[in-house]
């Protein structure tokens, strides 16, 4: 039987970058579906999940408003003290930025320097971005 990510010994950091992660798509869907990931034992131990948005929040903002939305979703957890909520919302690392300022893509790429592994997803408005 296949192991899940969390119970192998040799799995690769790997980091999560949400653009967006504010949002109501990434709060009403991409958050709560990370949740059953973790309920489930299928993320990595080293995974780590950086939200971007313009919201000027904290590590603790965000994951305060991720507890709120995973609680309310349906096939959420039932109670805030959920093992598997908890071991997700130490996951969370929040990153404000402005999408117009190149600065904090600098930023943000610094602090990602150390990752071995990272993946990117866009839940932005299209309207952000001039074709």
């Amino acid at each position: 039987m296949r192991k899940r990510p969390s119970e192998q010994g040799n799995t690769s950091p790997s980091t999560l970058v949400i653009f967006g992660a504010t949002g109501n798509l990434a709060q009403r869907k991409l958050m709560p579906s990370l949740y059953q990931l973790e309920a489930a034992g299928h993320l990595a131990k080293e995974t780590r999940i950086v939200g971007f948005s313009r919201r000027e929040w904290s590590d603790d903002d965000w994951r305060e408003r991720v507890s709120e939305q995973c609680l309310a979703a349906k096939g959420g957890p039932d109670r805030a003290d959920d093992p598997a909520l908890q071991r997700l919302l130490q996951r969370l690392h929040f990153h404000p930025g402005n999408h117009g300022d190149p600065d904090c893509f600098k930023r943000l790429a610094k602090y990602l320097d150390q990752a071995a592994s990272v993946s990117y997803t866009h839940l932005t408005l299209p309207t952000i971005y001039s074709v």
